[in-house]
C-alpha cells in the first residue's frame, strides 16, 4: 500500500463522520455532537460517556475523543475499546478504524487477520479505504490467498468511491490485462479521472499508454472517462 495513503488512513484525529448506522442519532446524541462542532470538547465528552452503554454514535465519538486527547488524555487503549464497541455494532467507520487500530497497533498488538475481517466488514458498507485496503490485500496475498477477481472487484468499488491511487492502480488493471481483459480505452479513463485528483502516477502512465493508442481510441477513452466520471458524481448527490 502506499505510503501516503497509508497515513492518510492513520489519521484518528478529526471530526467523526456517521456512516452506515441503521437508526438515527437521538436527540441527546445530536446535542452531544453539536458540543463536538463547537470545540466544547470537555462537555462533549461527558455528554458522549454518559450514552456510551448502547449507542453506537456516541461510542465512535468517544473513541475518536481518547484517540485525539480532545475532552480527555489521548488513551489509545480506550480508543480502541470503543471504536470495537460501536463497531461490533454496525458503525461501518468504526469497524474501518477498529481494522486499522489491528493493522498498526494502536491500542494493541498487531493482528492483520482480524484487521482484514474488520476491513471486510467496513467495506461491505461502502467505506472506499477499507475497500482499497482489501483489494492491495487481495492483489498481492498480504494475510489473505492471493485472488485477483476480488482484487478486482474491491479496487472497482474504491475507484468508484474516489481513491485515486485506486482509480490509477485500476487503470493499470487494464492497462497490462492484470484480472481483467486488457483494454487501452478503459485504462485510459481511469488514468483521466484519477489525474483530475493531481495523481502523478496516473499521468504519467497516461502519456506512455497514448504512444500506444490510435486517436479513435484516445477519443473513446475521453469518453469514457467522462460517462464514468459523471456516474461516479452523480452518486454522491
Amino acid at each position: 500500500m502506499p505510503a501516503k495513503f497509508l497515513i492518510a488512513l492513520l489519521l484518528f484525529i478529526g471530526q467523526p463522520t456517521l456512516l452506515a448506522v441503521a437508526e438515527e442519532p437521538s436527540d441527546a446524541t445530536t446535542a452531544a455532537i453539536e458540543l463536538y462542532k463547537s470545540q466544547d470538547y470537555r462537555a462533549a465528552f461527558d455528554a458522549f460517556s454518559a450514552l456510551s452503554d448502547d449507542d453506537p454514535i456516541a461510542q465512535y465519538y468517544l473513541a475518536n475523543m481518547y484517540a485525539g486527547g480532545q475532552g480527555a488524555e489521548p488513551d489509545t487503549e480506550k480508543a480502541l475499546k470503543w471504536f470495537i464497541a460501536s463497531a461490533e455494532q454496525g458503525h461501518a467507520k468504526a469497524q474501518f478504524k477498529t481494522g486499522l487500530a489491528f493493522n498498526e497497533g494502536f491500542g494493541t498488538k498487531k493482528d492483520p487477520a482480524a484487521a482484514i475481517n474488520w476491513f471486510i466488514k467496513a467495506a461491505d458498507q461502502g467505506i472506499a479505504g477499507a475497500q482499497f485496503y482489501l483489494a492491495v490485500a487481495y492483489q498481492q496475498g498480504e494475510y489473505v490467498k492471493k485472488d485477483m477477481l476480488k482484487a478486482v472487484k474491491w479496487m472497482k468499488q474504491a475507484a468508484k468511491h474516489g481513491i485515486s491511487e485506486a482509480q490509477t492502480n485500476l487503470g493499470n488493471f487494464y492497462n497490462e490485462g492484470i484480472g481483467v481483459r486488457q483494454d487501452n480505452e478503459l485504462a485510459f479513463a481511469w488514468y483521466s479521472i484519477a489525474a483530475l485528483s493531481g495523481n502523478e502516477q496516473a499521468e504519467q502512465s497516461q502519456q506512455v499508454l497514448v504512444t500506444k493508442m490510435t486517436p479513435e481510441e484516445v477519443k473513446e477513452g475521453e469518453a469514457l472517462a467522462k460517462k464514468i466520471y459523471s456516474r461516479m458524481t452523480s452518486s454522491t448527490h
